[in-house]
């Protein structure tokens, strides 16, 4: 698992169940339960999924970068650097999440959302970032860099 191609391709599986999941399931109980005034159910919708392709894009790519960084040779032996660029990485996924968010605040600026509807969001934005990130590095992170993620070492 923690070896090329099987790492990239469960990762790719993993996101895409993740991204079924958050976007159609909970995109269409989002488009059930939020109350548009100005909006049409299918705008909302579009612009949550499209959101959601672009953070699961992302969390995807910064994942794909780590085992690609892991697997260099030169990782091995400069452990700390490693561990900071896996926490850089994990900062960014973080601040992906909440830009989302943002984005979907921006794009509807003229509806009333709920707090539960802002959360529910943040949860979906959350699960292709920086947890997606976190659960694939830690069981599949290369060997010389197997320990750096958080709860590893």
């Amino acid at each position: 698992m923690r070896k090329r191609p099987m790492n990239y391709l469960i990762t790719l599986a993993i996101a895409a169940v993740s991204w079924f999941g958050t976007a159609i399931l909970l995109g269409n109980y989002l488009g059930d339960s939020v109350a548009l005034e100005n909006a049409t159910t299918d705008t909302f919708i579009q612009v949550y999924r499209a959101i959601l392709i672009a953070v699961a894009v992302l969390g995807l790519v910064n994942c794909c970068y780590w085992y690609f960084y892991g697997a260099k040779e030169t990782t091995g032996g400069n452990v700390p650097a490693a561990r900071r660029v896996w926490r850089l990485s994990m900062a960014a996924q973080v601040a992906i999440a909440a830009t989302a968010v943002i984005a979907l605040v921006l794009a509807f600026s003229d509806e009333q959302f709920t707090s539960v509807e802002y959360l529910l969001v943040f949860g979906a934005a959350s699960a292709h970032t920086y947890i997606f990130f976190w659960i694939c590095t830690l069981f599949m992170s290369p060997r010389p860099v197997e320990y750096v993620p958080l709860g590893r070492g």
